[in-house]
């Protein structure tokens, strides 16, 4: 019978990496497709505050969403990692 061990830090490191990559090409092939373009006829809807402030509501930008997925699939990865790991504390 032939035994052999896992590397579980190589399988987290590709894990991470292709979840995020797999969050990227979810985000590009389906959400921002999706998206309506803006037109140039329409104007954007500002708030106007004291001392001349104005303000504009906008989509939140697709680097801090990607962030985002990241952060949860490291999370995920590496309590994976933590349980079949067996990494002594």
């Amino acid at each position: 019978m032939q035994s052999f061990e896992v590397n579980w830090l190589r399988w987290l490191y590709v894990m991470s990496i292709s979840g995020t990559v797999l969050a990227i090409a979810l985000y590009l092939g389906f959400y921002l497709t999706s998206l309506p373009r803006p037109s140039e006829s329409q104007e954007e809807r500002t708030e106007e505050f004291a001392a001349g402030i104005r303000v504009a509501n906008r989509r939140i930008p697709a680097l801090l969403i990607l962030l985002y997925i990241g952060i949860f699939i490291f999370i995920v990865a590496y309590m994976l990692f933590m349980w079949f790991g067996d990494v002594s504390y």
